[in-house]
């Protein structure tokens, strides 16, 4: 969903960003009715349901203070637009993309946050105490808060469940139980379902699959470490005490390039992955033509419409672990998480933030605030099958997932048994758009998948010499 023509979005957005960069000083503010706030989002993957429902739940417990929905699909081209020149600026915002909003943060369009994150919500604890992992770093800068981030984005890999139940397959822990269904799937159907699909939009989310096993194997403390970004060397092609994940980078790609090739290429994916769009990919799913593809939490919102006329149980589970050629998990030195939960990439999948030239600030903080409450987020939940990174009961026995559906359910799991680990890094690299897990870019993935002599030995390498070739001029952007 919101992953979709991925880097061209970041891309247009700064662009667009940067061309319209005025003096929000020279703009004045629009006057509006001081008890009417406009909140503007995305109107993609989730609907508009979530949106409206705590926007409701806010207007009852504020007689007299409403939530004007704004909902904009093309909110990634004309925000920037209407924040720089004050015509048409919204309150709040949900948008998409965080390394776009620090960009924002320089050109001094963006609200500090600070005081309503220390103010109480409903629950009793304040709105920073309320956030769960690096929730509160995502765009915290410089001593401010910029953003809250709207929802955790859980991925892995949407199934087919009623195809489970059919052959009785089982979800698979390890890459080892994993290449075992994938056999058992070509063998119990005679190959006339394809146990992956993935598509040649948003990089086939192939990135979902190589992150979680990285994230699985390295643990909290080392990607933490690596995400510091302290030298070249957290790029090197051998593990280093620096930050290098050389080996499960490695094993990553090959997993990959394993499991997610085309099968006529000796892999297990349908044979147009490459040419599918990620619609007709997610049909394919649903019309049992394939067993399990990688996506999120939003699969079922978005897919509503065709779900409506094909109805069929999905559900989503963890990619499985990388084992070693005995079939053990292993992790690498340094591994950590809390209370034994696995490790899964679960980056931030939108963020409100506030203009500061919104004409009624006061009143869009107070609706920020009312967004954090264990009411909120559940209702959000609720309706968009997406977890929000705050306290709230998220687990079997909680009321919440008596209400959500079956898929919901499967994503409730996932959060509630995962450490869901968000990349927020404290570098000031990050702040101006360089290193990242790839430091050429979101590539490394669609290289190694162009065809099956794809060798992540020599990415890898190609990797640690741009980052080492351009380290210094990097360095020069922090002066």
């Amino acid at each position: 969903m919101k992953k979709i023509t991925k880097a061209l979005s970041l891309t247009l957005a700064a662009a667009i960003s940067m061309s319209a960069a005025v003096s929000l000083a020279a703009c004045g503010v629009e006057e509006r009715d001081p008890n009417t706030i406009l909140f503007e989002y995305l109107s993609a993957g989730f609907g508009d349901e979530p949106y409206m429902a705590v926007a409701k739940a806010f207007e009852e417990k504020n007689p007299g203070k409403k939530v004007k929905l704004v909902p904009n699909r093309e909110i990634v081209g004309t925000a920037a637009n209407s924040i720089s020149t004050g015509t048409g600026v919204s309150d709040i915002y949900s948008y998409p993309y965080g390394n776009v909003l620090k960009t924002w943060y320089t050109n001094g369009w963006l609200e500090d946050l600070s005081d309503v994150c220390a103010q109480q919500t409903q629950d009793g604890r304040t709105m920073l105490e309320s956030m769960t992992g690096n929730a509160a770093k995502s765009l915290g800068i410089k001593g401010g808060i910029y953003g809250i981030p709207e929802y955790t984005s859980v991925t892995g890999l949407v199934y087919n469940v009623d195809l489970f139940e059919e052959y009785g397959w089982e979800i698979p822990n390890t890459t080892k139980e994993f290449e075992a269904l994938c056999n058992q799937i070509d063998a119990d159907t005679n190959g006339a379902v394809t146990p992956l699909v993935w598509c040649k939009d948003a990089e086939g989310y192939l990135y979902f699959a190589t992150e979680n096993w990285i994230s699985q194997r390295e643990g909290i403390a080392n990607m933490d470490k690596f995400h510091a970004y302290e030298s070249a060397e957290v790029y090197a092609t051998q593990d280093n005490d620096q930050g290098s994940l050389y080996t499960s980078k490695k094993m990553a790609l090959n997993n990959l390039q394993k499991f997610f090739l085309p099968k006529k290429e000796g892999g297990y994916a349908h044979d147009n992955s490459r040419t599918m769009s990620n619609t007709k990919a997610q049909e394919a799913v649903i019309k049992k033509e394939c067993a399990m593809m990688l996506n999120g939490s939003w699969f079922v919102n978005e897919m509503a419409l065709y779900l409506q006329a094909n109805p069929t149980t999905l559900g989503i589970f963890a990619l499985p672990e990388m084992t070693d050629a005995m079939g053990n998990v292993t992790h690498a030195p340094g591994y950590a998480t809390e209370n034994d939960k696995r490790v899964l990439t679960a980056d931030y999948g939108a963020y409100y933030f506030i203009p500061s030239n919104a004409p009624n600030k006061e009143l869009a903080k107070e609706f920020l605030l009312f967004l954090s409450s264990e009411e909120a987020c559940s209702l959000y939940t609720q309706y968009a099958n997406a977890v929000r990174p705050f306290i709230y009961d998220v687990s079997e026995t909680s009321d919440l997932y008596s209400k959500v559906s079956d898929f919901g359910k499967s994503v409730l799991k996932m959060a509630d048994q995962h450490y869901l680990y968000a990349a927020i890094s404290s570098s000031e690299l990050a702040l101006k758009g360089k290193g990242g897990l790839w430091p050429r870019g979101n590539r490394v993935e669609s290289e190694m998948m162009a065809n099956a002599q794809g060798n992540a030995d020599d990415l890898l390498r190609e990797d640690y010499t741009f980052a080492t070739q351009n380290w210094d001029s990097w360095m020069a952007l922090l002066k």
